[in-house]
């Protein structure tokens, strides 16, 4: 018997996060489930599969939701409608394609007006991070059947000094209409374009392993060093620029008078493995890494367990890497010299740090590929801050519209 869970929404929302509970809840009972949908994002949270994929077979339990069938499949052994609406998914006056229906509270029940079998949701596990005295949060998709403008205002009269709206906005027109006037009152921001870190604040929301802090003023020895890694000239050591569609014109060509009028040959693109060749770099670069010895620089935060290729060693860096952990640059040089390390490829996910430890690694050995691959792989290291602050990630992994997710770079 296998377990599979059909909805037309596998989107961030309350009914993708209580549909991935029960997937896993199912497979850590030891039975077989798939969590079908139309979107990516539940597959990266639990078994999933495309909705498009999905072949009923006999024997087969079908939990279905927000999704109407039509006519019960007939190899099935059970279908269970699994409503999580009310006015949204009205049941009264459907064709009858379920042999049971599972309703999430008693409320919900009685809205509908139909017979069914209460269950509540399978509930994420929570931890009290100890939160920010006069902090609210509203939480869930922004549209008008949540209402998202009346508890905005109600925080904002219980006198919150902040009210953080976080949930995908499934709805333009309300948000336009409801929600984006009420952020002229700099005490509401969505939580995806806003940030905390330790009392400095700003647009962004930037988790640890995202803080850094530069001031020219203070730290121009490693603003020296990061020219000198971009003025840098060795055969088959490229480096990229900014294109123009993001810094404009006059910056673009900052940047080539910078570099100098030779070796640009050796130029590229910054976002040659993101934005729109992001999925290229899925599909063929990663596999690629499978079939070679691979050593990473990255954050003591990632869990590198989950990428789909082996890692032979990994050197950690924290916060604020291109300023605390400088002296990786040395440690990283002197390690591939005393092991006689050639033919690796050496991954680098450290901000502006990843430039100075290819300039100097380079140099010391130019017989490994070295690769600043910046946050393309934070998806697989459970890292959170990527979900807040990387467009053409969110693009991808979460099926966020957004500009950079089709982002074409023009010389």
């Amino acid at each position: 018997m296998k377990i599979k869970i059909l909805s037309a929404w596998s989107l961030p929302g309350g009914s993708t996060i209580a549909n991935i509970n029960l997937c896993n809840l199912f497979n850590a009972s030891g039975y077989d489930c798939t969590f079908y949908g139309p979107h990516e994002w539940q597959e990266h949270h639990c078994k999933g599969a495309s909705l498009e994929d999905v072949k009923i077979e006999s024997g087969d339990v079908i939990i279905s939701h927000f999704l109407e069938m039509g006519e019960r499949p007939k190899t099935a052994h059970k279908v269970v409608l699994s409503c999580h609406e009310t006015n949204v998914f009205p049941i009264k006056g459907k064709k009858k394609f379920w042999d049971n229906i599972h309703f999430v509270s008693e409320s919900q029940k009685e809205w509908q007006g139909v017979d069914g079998v209460v269950i509540p949701n399978v509930i994420s596990p929570l931890e009290n991070n100890g939160g920010r005295k006069g902090y609210a949060g509203v939480i869930g998709s922004i549209d008008p059947h949540k209402q998202t403008h009346l508890s905005i205002k109600r925080a904002l009269l219980a006198g919150y000094k902040k009210v953080l709206v976080h949930g995908l906005i499934t709805d333009q027109r309300y948000y336009i209409k409801h929600i984006k006037p009420l952020e002229k009152n700099k005490k509401v921001v969505l939580a995806e374009s806003y940030y905390i870190t330790g009392e400095e604040r700003g647009n962004g929301v930037y988790t640890k392993e995202e803080q850094k802090c530069f001031d020219p003023e203070v730290h121009g020895f490693y603003k020296d060093k990061l020219i000198e890694s971009f003025q840098f000239k060795k055969k088959n050591y490229f480096k990229g620029v900014s294109g123009r569609v993001d810094v404009g014109e006059k910056d673009f060509n900052w940047q080539l008078d910078l570099h100098g009028n030779t070796d640009e040959d050796h130029l590229t693109f910054s976002n040659v493995f993101i934005n729109n060749n992001y999925p290229r770099f899925i599909k063929e670069i990663v596999p690629f890494l499978s079939n070679r010895k691979v050593i990473f620089v990255v954050n003591e935060a990632a869990d590198v367990s989950g990428l789909p290729f082996d890692v032979e060693k990994t050197f950690r860096i924290g916060s604020n890497c291109m300023i605390k952990n400088f002296d990786m640059v040395e440690t990283i040089c002197e390690y591939i010299k005393k092991n006689n390390i050639k033919d690796h490829i050496i991954l680098c996910s450290a901000a502006s740090l990843s430039n100075y430890i290819i300039h100097k690694a380079y140099e010391t050995c130019d017989e490994n590929t070295y690769m600043d691959i910046g946050s393309s792989l934070s998806p697989y290291m459970n890292l959170e801050g990527w979900k807040y602050s990387r467009g053409y990630l969110q693009h991808h992994w979460l099926g966020m519209a957004n500009q950079y997710g089709t982002k074409v770079d023009i010389w």
